[in-house]
C-alpha cells in the first residue's frame, strides 16, 4: 500500500510541456475534468437553442448568431481540450511512445508575460478571428475581456477592440513557441470565423425562412391570392416575397405564428399581416390583415378572438 501511494504520488508530480506550457499531471487531470463536465453542457444548450430559435423568428437569428454559434465552438473547445488531456496523461502514463522533442522558445521571446511581453511589430495588425469569433477566440486564447461581448454596447466597442488589439493580447497572455506558431494559430481562427460567416449564417437564414414559410404562410397566402378583394388592388397573379418576418413561438397555450410578409401583383405592392394558432394539430387563422399602401387601403381578410379552444370539452 505504501508504493502504491509513492508510486502515485509520484505521477502527480510528473510534468510535460504542451504548447509551450509546463503542465504537471494533477494540472491535466483537474483540466480533463472540468472540461468533461463543461463540454456536455454547453453541447445539449447549442441543440436546444438551435431547435428554439428556428422557430422564433428574428429574434431567433440573432439567437443563432450571437449565442448558439459561439456556444457550439465553446463546446467543440471544451472537447477537444479533453482530448488533448487525454493524450497528454497517456504520454505521461507511458502509454504513448514517441521520439522526445525538445522545444526550445525563440530569443527574446517574451509571449505570456502579460504587461512585460514586448510585442513583435510582425504580428501587429487586425485579427479576423478575434473580431468573427469574439468570446470564444478570447477563451481560446487566454483574452478573457473578450467575454465584455457580453454586456450591452459595450459590447459593440469591444467588437472592434478585439480586431484591433486581438494579436497584441493574446501576445502577451499565452506562451507561444515563435512568431510562426503565434502567426498559424491565428490563421486558423480566422478560417473558422469567416467560414462561419460565408457558410454558416447564410445556411441558417435560409433554413429559417424555410422554417417561417410553413403551414401557417402557406394558408394565409391561399386565402390572400384567392381573395378577389385583394386582387382588385394589386392584380393577378399576386406573387409573394423572399422575406417573412416575424416569429413562431411554442408556449404552454399552443404553437403561435405571427408573421409579415410582402405581395406583389401588376398594379402594386402590399404587405401582409397574420396571426394564427395551431389548434388541435391544425392552423387556424384568427387575423389575417393586407395593407396597401399606395392605395391607402387596409383589407381584413380574416379577424376572429385570439382565443385557444377549451380541449376538455
Amino acid at each position: 500500500m505504501k508504493d502504491r501511494a509513492i508510486n502515485t504520488e509520484m505521477k502527480l508530480e510528473k510534468t510535460i510541456v504542451d504548447d509551450g506550457v509546463e503542465k504537471s499531471y494533477d494540472t491535466l487531470l483537474s483540466e480533463r475534468r472540468r472540461n468533461k463536465i463543461v463540454f456536455p453542457i454547453l453541447a445539449v444548450a447549442a441543440v436546444y437553442l438551435t431547435y428554439w430559435s428556428f422557430g422564433a423568428g428574428v429574434g431567433g437569428f440573432f439567437t443563432f448568431l450571437f449565442i448558439v454559434i459561439p456556444v457550439s465552438l465553446a463546446s467543440y473547445v471544451c472537447y477537444s481540450k479533453v482530448k488533448r488531456a487525454t493524450y497528454l496523461l497517456d504520454k505521461l502514463d507511458g502509454k504513448i511512445v514517441e521520439p522526445e522533442e525538445t522545444t526550445v522558445l525563440g530569443v527574446g521571446n517574451t509571449s505570456g508575460m502579460g504587461k512585460k511581453s514586448e510585442v513583435p511589430p510582425e504580428i501587429k495588425g487586425w485579427n479576423w478571428g478575434a473580431f468573427l469569433l469574439n468570446w470564444v477566440w478570447g477563451i481560446g486564447n487566454s483574452t478573457y475581456i473578450a467575454l465584455l461581448m457580453f454586456v450591452p454596447l459595450v459590447n459593440i466597442v469591444m467588437l472592434f477592440m478585439l480586431g484591433a488589439k486581438g494579436n497584441e493580447w493574446a501576445w502577451r497572455n499565452r506562451l507561444w513557441r515563435d512568431i510562426e506558431h503565434f502567426k498559424g494559430t491565428q490563421r486558423k481562427w480566422s478560417i473558422a470565423g469567416a467560414l462561419i460567416v460565408c457558410v454558416g449564417f447564410p445556411a441558417f437564414f435560409v433554413s429559417l425562412q424555410g422554417a417561417m414559410k410553413g403551414e401557417a404562410y402557406e394558408l394565409s397566402l391561399h386565402h390572400v391570392q384567392s381573395s378577389p378583394e385583394v386582387t382588385a388592388i394589386i392584380g393577378t397573379p399576386v406573387e409573394p416575397g423572399f422575406f417573412v418576418l416575424g416569429e413562431i413561438s411554442k408556449g404552454s397555450s399552443g404553437t403561435k405564428a405571427s408573421l409579415r410578409y410582402s405581395i406583389s401583383g401588376p398594379k402594386g405592392d402590399a404587405e401582409t399581416f397574420l396571426y394564427a394558432i395551431k389548434e388541435f394539430d391544425e392552423w387556424v387563422l384568427h387575423n389575417l390583415i393586407v395593407y396597401s399602401e399606395d392605395y391607402g387601403k387596409k383589407l381584413v381578410l380574416i379577424e376572429q378572438e385570439n382565443k385557444m379552444p377549451n380541449k376538455s370539452n
